[in-house]
């Protein structure tokens, strides 16, 4: 809790520093679409923040939460993965367009429910597993300024995962959202 809160106090004290006039921070909300090994087909909402301290480079936090639905053996089954954490990259302004190409890293929860046993409509058998998750995403972005304050953004992202029992989600990542830039 005091690392969160020390890494937020450096955030925004970098934020005052900004040596461009333009854009100081952003941040919003975004849908994604997620189509991995283990999340495959899944939906989620997620939000950002960034600060823009110097010119050309980007830091900054997210995070989202997804949860698909499984099929095991013809029985209901569901994932949900939770996560939160910072990021950093660069960035190029281009006429309307601000490109962005960047790192996340954070940690999250993972939580399934596997439905191992039907009996008519009751449920007679299921493992729920709860673990925490490491993560780690690549990430290229490209903002289209619909005005001076409200960017459309879209993001391509590979999301990295592992559990201390040594298993891996990997996740491709679409999302589209709107930012707000002041």
């Amino acid at each position: 809790m005091r690392l969160t809160a020390l890494c937020f106090f450096l955030l925004f004290s970098l934020a005052l520093l900004a040596q461009n006039d333009s854009t100081r921070y952003s941040g919003g909300m975004f849908y994604q679409y997620n189509d991995g090994a283990v999340l495959n087909d899944s939906h989620g909402l997620g939000g950002m923040l960034r600060f823009y301290p110097v010119n050309n480079l980007y830091i900054g936090g997210q995070g989202a939460s997804y949860k698909a639905d499984m099929l095991f053996q013809k029985s209901p089954s569901y994932a949900n993965l939770s996560y939160g954490g910072l990021s950093a990259g660069v960035y190029k302004y281009w006429e309307r367009m601000r490109w962005s190409a960047g790192l996340f890293f954070g940690g999250g929860k993972q939580k399934s429910l596997i439905v191992t046993e039907v009996s008519g409509d009751t449920i007679t058998g299921a493992h729920l597993r709860k673990e925490t998750i490491t993560l780690m995403s690549p990430e290229i972005s490209l903002e289209y300024f619909i005005t001076d304050k409200i960017t459309f953004f879209a993001q391509y992202a590979y999301l990295m995962g592992f559990t201390k029992h040594d298993s891996a989600i990997r996740s491709h990542q679409v999302r589209f959202g709107m930012l707000f830039n002041r």
